[in-house]
């Protein structure tokens, strides 16, 4: 039985296999793509001849682009990860504009030293104009003159929100916000009491003083319903035990301030044509980033006060905040984005991704300060979602495509006594949508060398996208070294970060002398 079946099975497959036998072979011919709509990346060298047939007076340097100075107030981004070469291309855009201060053209220029190399950079251009240095914790640098620029209830607010900033994990506020409020009246009390001539070492020495803050506080009719802090003397010394808790890492800077032999106001300087430096202490970093923060804030509240900018006023105004994440949250950035063109107001931002931004200022924000910056440069990526969100950037366009395939067949019956052959040709066509850039070739961009040079994609709306390589010999020739022989940092001493005893001056100047526990000087709202 077994064996008849099996015979029936055998002649099924020799009768199959006689019968036909087929072999198909599809070949594809390679795909043809013509873009119909949406971005392309243009080829660099047209691009350079493009832009080499403008004027070169006023060009901003751009990798190896001259951009017309008409793009300055679109601002700059510049993306990439540590060692992306971030720092080169920022310097090319610097070496263009900070030859400008200091001719008359009504340009000035603020730089914020992420990592302590801004000054021998500086040296090297031997630029015309004055550059001031504001870092507490340098010997040679000049003291922001607060007195100047916190002028009235409103900027003083501003200081003691800055200084002692709201904290959503704080479960019980109260404290926090009494001793902001008494930051506030304190400031207040001094501006009012000796009007640009108050310092913020008299403002912190008051305020380590109970009976010296009370006496401030009822001699003027602005602060005295503040007293109430000081009716419960328990509840009064929880209140001082965290205001002097929060301010006491600025005591470092309001002594080297008030050692200083110069001293800088942000009003002026929005008037002057020099380069403000802000610097960078990873020894002291949360006092010395939120001074930087508070000089930001009310640097930006100045420039928003301008007038715009007229044919008889071309003024313009460069901030070039490498590592911008690292400054914190600068609350004015977003606004001075969005509103600083009109005032002549020129931003170059550093970061190494966006995930850094999001963090700092929050999805929402974050997205728009990336984008109002008109102009972008894409360097060599780490991070999977800066590649997506740049290649996102680039956008996708629609292509169509076309392919062209041959089918030939081969088929055979009774044993391959009886054959035949048939092939024919195939064209498909069909629209789809292709990144411009791909994610992966943000991260494949090559490690830049000075041997080697650099890679990277530029988005400006002059030239639109495209991909450039700077040779090394390129950058050599067009990077200014610095110079060496200034350094980029020159430590105070220790000495000079003790804050220097209250004196009868401080008293005679605040009117708050009297030996007899009242006070001298007594405001009174007119």
């Amino acid at each position: 039985m077994f064996f008849f079946i099996g015979a029936i099975a055998l002649v099924g497959i020799a009768l199959g296999w006689g019968a036909a036998r087929f072999r198909v072979r599809r070949d594809r011919m390679p795909i043809v793509s013509t873009p119909i709509r949406g971005r392309s990346l243009r080829d660099s060298r047209q691009v350079l001849e493009a832009l080499s047939s403008q004027s070169s007076e006023g060009f901003l340097q751009l990798g190896r682009c001259k951009l017309p100075a008409r793009v300055a107030t679109g601002h700059f981004a510049f993306i990439g990860t540590t060692g992306s070469g971030k720092t080169m291309m920022q310097r090319l855009l610097m070496q263009s504009v900070l030859p400008q201060i200091g001719r008359g053209k009504g340009v000035r220029a603020l730089v914020y030293d992420a990592k302590q190399d801004v000054l021998s950079i500086l040296a090297g251009m031997r630029l015309r104009c004055p550059v001031h240095l504001v870092h507490p914790l340098d010997s040679r640098a000049s003291a922001w003159n607060m007195a100047a620029d916190i002028t009235g209830p409103a900027s003083a607010l501003q200081v003691a929100t800055t200084l002692i900033p709201r904290s959503d994990r704080d479960t019980n506020p109260f404290f926090t916000n009494a001793a902001r409020h008494l930051l506030y009246a304190a400031i207040l009390c001094c501006i009012q009491r000796a009007p640009n001539r108050w310092s913020f070492r008299q403002i912190l020495l008051i305020l380590r003083d109970a009976q010296l803050l009370k006496r401030l506080l009822d001699g003027s009719d602005d602060t005295r319903h503040l007293t109430q802090y000081c009716a419960h003397e328990g509840t009064f010394q929880n209140i001082l035990s965290t205001l002097l808790t929060v301010v006491a890492p600025y005591e470092i800077i309001a002594a080297a301030w008030d050692r200083a032999t110069k001293l800088v106001s942000l009003r002026e300087w929005t008037r002057d044509e020099s380069i403000l430096v802000l610097g960078n202490d990873e020894a002291n970093r949360a006092a010395v980033d939120t001074m930087n923060r508070l000089i930001l804030q009310r640097l930006s509240e100045l420039l928003l006060a301008q007038t715009e900018v007229t044919p008889a006023d071309p003024r313009q105004t460069w901030l070039f905040l490498d590592e911008v994440r690292e400054a914190g949250r600068v609350e004015g950035l977003p606004r001075l984005l969005t509103k600083g063109r009109s005032k002549g107001v020129a931003v170059s931002l550093g970061l190494q991704d966006v995930a850094g931004l999001h963090s700092v200022y929050g999805n929402d924000i974050a997205e728009e300060i990336l984008g109002q910056c008109n102009s972008k440069v894409i360097l060599r990526l780490n991070s999977p979602g800066t590649a997506k969100w740049a290649s996102q950037l680039f956008g996708t366009r629609e292509v169509l495509e076309k392919s062209r395939s041959q089918n030939r067949s081969r088929s055979s019956r009774n044993f391959g006594l009886d054959s035949s052959a048939s092939s024919g040709e195939g064209v498909s066509s069909g629209i789809s949508k292709r990144d411009v850039v791909l994610e992966s070739e943000f991260l494949d961009l090559p490690e830049p060398t000075t041997e080697v040079g650099l890679d990277a994609y530029f988005l400006t709306p002059v030239t639109g996208g495209f991909r450039d390589h700077l040779p090394g010999e390129w950058l050599k020739s067009h990077l200014i070294p610095p110079n060496r022989s200034i350094a980029d940092s020159m430590p105070r001493s220790e000495s000079d970060q003790y804050l220097r005893p209250w004196a009868d001056e401080d008293a005679e100047l605040l009117g708050l002398n009297d030996a007899s526990g009242q006070p001298n000087l007594r405001i009174v709202r007119g």
